[in-house]
């Protein structure tokens, strides 16, 4: 039967088919990044009134366009910045501290990063590891706090 729109005469509108109901797609747990670890580490500290600071290392070159980056990068380098020193420093009471830390997923630990952490490691009043998440850290921090106390 065709319908009628102001005189003229329209088709029949074909009918669709139901559609099935689709499967909700499969989600990834969100990822949690080095960045957003570090922030909440660095908050747990604080609270816990642990002296630390962060080793401001990071590759710049992503932010500035390429002459600036190498200018910045070889500034740095003459002021002793050197790749893969650990992110932060904590001081404790009979000893140092050193974590590098990575998002719990995907980090990975640089060639740089493990001689620098084998280097510290060598010295008797100093520690360094590799943790994997803000949970990790704590628990580094935690255990080592058991030991002295």
């Amino acid at each position: 039967m065709d319908l009628m729109y102001g005189g003229i005469a329209l088709p029949d509108q074909p009918t669709k088919k139901p559609s099935k109901p689709r499967k909700p797609k499969a989600t990834k747990a969100p990822t949690v990044s080095e960045h957003a670890e570090q922030c909440a580490f660095h908050q747990y500290l604080s609270w816990r009134n642990i002296p630390h600071f962060a080793v401001p290392n990071q590759n710049t070159a992503s932010f500035y366009d390429k002459d600036v980056a190498c200018s910045i990068a070889n500034k740095k380098k003459a002021e002793g910045v050197s790749r893969g020193v650990p992110d932060l420093v904590i001081f404790m009471k009979s000893f140092q501290l050193y974590i590098e830390l990575k998002a719990k997923t995907g980090g990975v630990v640089s060639p740089e990063q493990e001689e620098w952490i084998e280097t510290i490691n060598s010295f008797p009043y100093c520690k360094a590891f590799v943790a994997y998440g803000c949970d990790d850290a704590i628990s580094i921090i935690e255990t080592f706090q058991k030991e002295v106390m």
